[in-house]
C-alpha cells in the first residue's frame, strides 16, 4: 500500500469508474450503476483483487493436446526448442544487428551529422542481394533452364526471324514478284 492510503483511497484514485476531482482526492460522483455501499464495496474488492493478482496465463500454457486437432506449429517443441548451435547462431545474428543499430543511431544522433547517413544494415542487405549472389546461389533444374532461356532465347529468336524473312524474300525473287533494289553495300 502507498503511504497513508487505505484501500478505499486507492480505489477512488485509480478506479476507471471514478473521476477524481481536486477536492482532497474525493470522488466527484458515485461508481457506475449506483447501488448501496454493499455493491460499491464488492466492486472495490473485485477491482483491488484484479490489481493484486498475477496476469492470466498465456494461451500456450492453457493449451492441452486434442486427439481431433493437430498441435499448432507455435506450440510444437520441435519448432521452438532449438539446438544449442541454432541458439548460438541466433545470438550472433542478434549481436550483429544490435551493433549495426548502435552504429546507425550514433550517426543519426551525431551533433554534426554527415551529409548522408548510411544505414550499415541496408548496405549489407543491398550487397548481399546484388553483388554477393554466387555464395548463396544454388543451381537447380529451374535456374539452369532459366539461364539457358535468357542466354539462348533472344539469339534463337532473332535467327528464326531473320531466316524466315530471308526465305520469304528468296521465294518472292524466284517467283519474279520481287525486284531487287540496287545496293552498293548489301
Amino acid at each position: 500500500m502507498a503511504e497513508g492510503l487505505d484501500q478505499d483511497d486507492l480505489y477512488r484514485r485509480y478506479s476507471p469508474n471514478h473521476s477524481v476531482s481536486g477536492r482532497g482526492g474525493r470522488c466527484s460522483r458515485r461508481p457506475r450503476g449506483g447501488g448501496g455501499a454493499g455493491i460499491a464495496s464488492r466492486r472495490r474488492h473485485k477491482w483491488l483483487s484484479k490489481m493484486a493478482s498475477a496476469p492470466p496465463p498465456s494461451a500456450a500454457r492453457l493449451y492441452r493436446p486434442n486427439r481431433f486437432v493437430s498441435l499448432p506449429a507455435e506450440l510444437d517443441p520441435d519448432t521452438y526448442d532449438t539446438s544449442p548451435e541454432k541458439r548460438r547462431a541466433e545470438a550472433e545474428r542478434l549481436a550483429i544487428r544490435s551493433q549495426l543499430k548502435r552504429q546507425y543511431l550514433l550517426q543519426l544522433n551525431n551533433p554534426s551529422p554527415p551529409a548522408v547517413i548510411e544505414d550499415p544494415a541496408l548496405i549489407r542487405w543491398a550487397y548481399a542481394k546484388s553483388q554477393n549472389v554466387y555464395p548463396t546461389f544454388r543451381p537447380t533444374p529451374k535456374t539452369s533452364f532459366l539461364g539457358a532461356a535468357y542466354a539462348l532465347g533472344p539469339l534463337l529468336f532473332w535467327i528464326a526471324v531473320l531466316k524466315a524473312h530471308r526465305d520469304y524474300k528468296e521465294k518472292r525473287i524466284q517467283e519474279g514478284k520481287y525486284k531487287r533494289p540496287f545496293s552498293v553495300f548489301f
